[in-house]
């Protein structure tokens, strides 16, 4: 069992995703309904799973780990103490949440589905990697496999996930959803690539949803000039640098992160008026990137 980290829903998914199937404690990771875990709870990404198997216990003055049981007489959940004795615990103390890839598989196969038109289902676990296949669909004109991928920061595993990428051989266009876009992976030719968390997201009826207009912007892009791009440097990643380059080229970058993103904003929209705008948090990160790399 796990404890999670990320303060947004899309955050928390990534981290998640990476450390794979797994069960993590209600009630130390849900912070009110405004909370990722709460969040994802909604979205049916997070589904109620029992109870933990340990948890700490707060009954005596020492706080150790404890085993929750079923007591058959109390007919409550809670655990022994050698101090307290048997400590009642209320179900919302020690209940879990279960979590799978393969219900995010099926998350991203609906929200496809709804930004590109029905498809049969066709997911499935890529044999001897943690890369699945979610499935096909018409993108900007080419059909498009879609791969969900992560786990680059093994040799190994990078090895098998594009021999497994190769085998699959897309008749117009590949793109893989890299979950770990920090980790350079060099994607076999026939696929691009874009960062997970730039095109998806929770929307207002706590639903998976796409940035469909920048899938669609990076399919294009693939197809037109069918070359590999790195999952570390999605294909968004180097048109934000470039724009961040001719700001610094002209002398207009200005100190501090805030600033040089509004900046960069502007002249995407001047450079790219027909193009969709990313995320903000997108054009943050690349700005955080590129003041790391050299300004």
């Amino acid at each position: 069992m796990t404890g999670v980290r990320s303060t947004d829903p899309v955050g928390l998914l990534c981290e998640l995703v990476l450390q794979g199937d797994q069960r993590i404690a209600a009630l130390n990771n849900v912070d009110g309904d405004a909370s990722p875990v709460a969040t994802l709870v909604r979205a049916g990404l997070l589904v109620p799973d029992g109870v933990v198997e340990t948890t700490i216990c707060d009954a005596c003055g020492e706080p150790h780990v404890v085993n929750v049981e079923f007591d058959p007489d109390r007919q409550t959940h809670g655990w022994r103490c050698p101090d307290a004795g048997f400590v009642a615990a209320s179900e919302e103390s020690v209940a879990a949440l279960a979590f799978s890839v393969g219900r995010v598989v099926e998350s991203l196969s609906e929200a496809f589905s709804d930004a590109f038109g029905r498809r049969p289902p066709t997911a499935r676990l890529l044999e001897g990697t943690t890369a699945w296949l979610v499935g096909m669909w018409t993108i900007g004109g080419s059909a498009t496999r879609i791969v969900l991928a992560c786990g680059f920061d093994d040799v190994r595993a990078a090895r098998r996930t594009r021999e497994m990428l190769l085998a699959l051989s897309p008749l117009e266009a590949g793109l893989v959803l890299s979950v770990d876009a920090d980790v350079e992976f060099e994607p076999v030719r026939e696929f691009a690539a874009v960062a997970f968390d730039e095109v998806v997201s929770i929307d207002g009826q706590d639903r998976v949803s796409l940035n469909a207009g920048l899938l669609q912007f990076a399919v294009a892009a693939f197809a037109a000039q069918r070359h590999a791009v790195h999952v570390g440097r999605p294909s968004v990643g180097p048109a934000i640098h470039a724009v961040l380059d001719q700001l610094a080229a002209r002398g207009e970058i200005e100190r501090g992160s805030e600033g040089i993103f509004r900046l960069a904003k502007q002249e995407w929209l001047r450079l790219h008026p027909t193009a969709p705008l990313p995320k903000d948090s997108t054009i943050r990160k690349h700005v955080r990137i590129w003041r790391r790399t050299g300004f």
